[in-house]
């Protein structure tokens, strides 16, 4: 079975659509993924190819990916399964299988509830990368994500702080590349970010982290896939450094 996918998302997005495009990558998969960095993550750890060729069996189309673009690709495969979001309904007639999308679910879930109309089952599994030589850092800080409105105002005084205990690398966006960042990440004792891809990467990869959200409608729902992170909504530079020392450093107080 030949299936088409897309990966025109965020990296936090990526994180909780790998599952699913390592289950669909059973079958001869490509995947139309635009970022560079995004698709260097995808080639590590999914076995697929990114040129479209020929006919597919299959297309199957995240909610984020609902463009049209995309739907122009798609319409000439027999079997069409897609998210059907109750805020955006615009492309549910070019779907033969709709997979119903609201805010009640996190987004991880929708994803994988793709698979049903396949008979397949979502691989969770940590994120791969090269391995590079990489410096280890106690704390890791992202102060950055895609959107400044996420972006929480006390970290100057937090990475002040911080600085004066461990050894501290705050993360530049480019700097380096998104492989070897994730190599930084599976090397820290800790780490901490905005609701952004990176913290997400952190999580995945095991690593105690603190997510702080500015708050917005969805932070409870995102926040519920973290296993192994703490969700700070808007907090005070006390609150997070409280949670320092219980979640990254239990016996060092700041």
């Amino acid at each position: 079975m030949r299936i088409l996918t897309f990966a025109d998302m965020g990296i936090g997005n990526l994180v909780w659509y790998l599952p699913t495009l390592r289950a669909l990558s059973q079958h001869q998969l490509t995947v139309i993924c635009p970022n560079e960095e995004l698709k260097q993550i995808i080639i590590a750890n999914v076995d697929c190819g990114f040129t479209p060729r020929g006919r597919y069996d299959v297309s199957v189309n995240n909610f984020l990916c609902q463009r049209k673009r995309d739907m122009m690709q798609i319409i000439g495969i027999k079997k069409r399964i897609g998210h059907v979001w109750v805020e955006r309904k615009k492309f549910a007639w070019a779907f033969t299988d709709k997979v119903p999308m609201d805010k009640d679910k996190h987004e991880q879930t929708y994803n994988n509830m793709l698979l049903d109309p396949l008979g397949l089952k979502a691989y969770a599994g940590v994120i791969k990368f090269p391995n590079f030589n990489v410096p280890e850092y106690d704390i890791l800080v992202s102060a950055k994500s895609s959107n400044p409105a996420k972006d929480w105002p006390h970290w100057d005084a937090l990475i002040i702080k911080l600085k004066k205990h461990y050894n501290v690398k705050v993360l530049v966006p480019g700097e380096f590349p998104l492989l070897y960042v994730c190599a930084m990440i599976s090397k820290c004792k800790g780490f901490i970010g905005n609701d952004s891809g990176l913290v997400k990467i952190a999580d995945n990869m095991c690593i105690p982290n603190i997510q702080i959200f500015r708050w917005s409608s969805d932070c409870i729902v995102r926040a519920r896939v973290f296993i192994n992170g703490t969700n700070l909504i808007e907090p005070e530079l006390t609150d997070v450094l409280i949670e320092v020392n219980r979640k990254i450093y239990a016996k060092k107080v700041v």
